[in-house]
């Protein structure tokens, strides 16, 4: 259902997170998975939403925060001040729910400047974890850490440098890189061309392959990766990085300008 905010009420939201605690409000299942949903500031007893869209979506409202992913329950209702006070219900046992629901939040709090808790036990979370493991990642150059990674878009596209690091105590002889964003975009190794059927794909994947002697700990080696479809300024770029008997994963905040 498609949700309509004057700048007015935008500007008094903005304005409020800063002293109020905010939910995202689906207006069902699909719409988690989809990564549609509206934003609600938390007062006392629930977060306040328009009562024409929580009647219209009474049967499958989800109400999410850092807490989880959970069922929409309508504790209050005033139909003249077009206002509804949505609680959370039942957590939601799927774990793909929860998992999409926990990339929105944590897309949504960077995106606002809003400083998130620590989560609860058993949910899932995409908080940045720009080191550990037994390979370390840098962009242009530069170590990932809380703040977004800035990359210059144009055109829709983007380009930029992964280097990898071998920050295990062993040799590395075949390194796999694979690279998936929320939302998503497609990824080529910079310079790569093919044929009509060879296009961009949501999830990177590149393989190092060392041949006279292994890759030493310590030793890095470099990936130009370009990017496609750029429509939203700021992403979650997960990377998984695997050897034989090794691996880290890294999530890093990505923005466009």
């Amino acid at each position: 259902m498609k949700k309509t905010f004057s700048l007015a009420a935008f500007a008094l939201f903005i304005a409020a997170i800063g002293s109020a605690d905010m939910a995202l409000i689906y207006d069902n299942e699909a719409a988690v998975t989809g990564g549609r949903s509206w934003p609600a500031t938390v007062a006392a007893g629930g977060a306040a939403v328009p009562s024409t869209s929580a009647l219209a979506t009474a049967n499958t409202l989800l109400y999410g925060d850092g807490e989880g992913l959970f069922r929409g329950l309508i504790a209050r209702l005033d139909n003249d001040l077009n206002l509804a006070v949505v609680r959370r219900g039942e957590r939601v046992g799927d774990a793909a729910l929860q998992t999409a629901h926990a990339r929105r939040w944590e897309a949504s709090a960077a995106f606002l400047h809003i400083p998130t808790a620590p989560a609860a036990p058993g949910v899932v979370t995409i908080a940045p974890t720009p080191g550990g493991g037994d390979f370390a990642i840098r962009i242009n150059g530069a170590q990932p850490g809380a703040a977004p990674m800035i990359l210059q878009e144009r055109f829709k596209k983007s380009k930029f440098r992964l280097d990898v690091v071998n920050t295990s105590t062993g040799p590395v002889w075949a390194t796999r890189v694979q690279l998936s964003a929320d939302p998503g975009l497609s990824f080529w190794k910079e310079g790569r061309r093919g044929g009509l059927n060879d296009i961009p794909e949501k999830k990177f994947s590149y393989t190092q392959q060392t041949v006279f002697a292994p890759m030493k700990p310590g030793a890095t080696f470099s990936v130009p990766i370009e990017i496609y479809f750029i429509k939203e300024r700021d992403y979650v770029f997960h990377f998984k990085i695997t050897a034989k008997g090794h691996e880290a994963e890294h999530n890093v905040l990505v923005r466009f300008e």
